[in-house]
């Protein structure tokens, strides 16, 4: 009699922690603060990072408050620093909005030019054609282009230098008014 009475607290406590503790997640965020009940974490992520993608991943991110997060763990989910970004830190470890942006949340890198650019060319087209993702498809990531030759010509009726690119087989082609120094157009080469 007493064995079976010991089974059936056993299978009551079985039953009851998973609940328990889920309950206390939930209300005061014992667990580190994972999204409460109904919710997941990727979920969560992927709510922020859609908010982020309609706002064209332009807005900071630790201004995206997350549903049911926790980060500071004070017991009140979706306050002030319960942000995609304190999101990125406690569970993809990562440090940087850029990297929160293109890794978590798949927005195009910012430009980041590691190969020589003295005249800032490489920086201004890379910006030109993240403005103008929608219409124009580079051959090659923005970031890693190098400029192989420079030479002077006619754009839309404008005195421009034509920038040809690293790319493909008739180099991509970039157009930069001589006047104002900004880049006005874009020409993917032959693949």
């Amino acid at each position: 009699m007493k064995s079976k009475w010991y089974f059936i607290v056993g299978i009551i406590v079985v039953i009851s922690i998973p609940i328990y503790i889920t309950y206390l997640n939930s209300y005061f965020c014992v667990w580190g603060c994972l999204p409460s009940t109904g919710t997941t974490l990727q979920s969560s992520t992927t709510n922020a990072c859609l908010e982020l993608t309609r706002a064209n991943c332009n807005v900071p991110i630790d201004s995206i408050i997350i549903e049911d997060f926790d980060a500071n763990k004070n017991g009140y989910a979706n306050d002030a620093d319960d942000t995609l970004f304190e999101l990125c830190k406690k569970y993809y470890g990562i440090e940087t909005e850029s990297e929160c942006k293109t890794k978590v949340c798949g927005c195009p890198d910012e430009c980041i030019i590691k190969n020589p650019d003295p005249d800032g060319y490489l920086l201004k087209i890379c910006k030109y054609l993240q403005e103008h993702k929608d219409t124009i498809i580079p051959n090659k990531n923005p970031n890693e282009y190098n400029i192989k030759e420079v030479e002077e010509g006619v754009y839309q009726d404008k005195n421009v230098l034509v920038i040809r690119l690293d790319c493909c087989f008739m180099g991509d082609l970039a157009y930069v008014d001589k006047e104002t120094d900004e880049v006005i157009g874009f020409s993917p080469g032959d693949v």
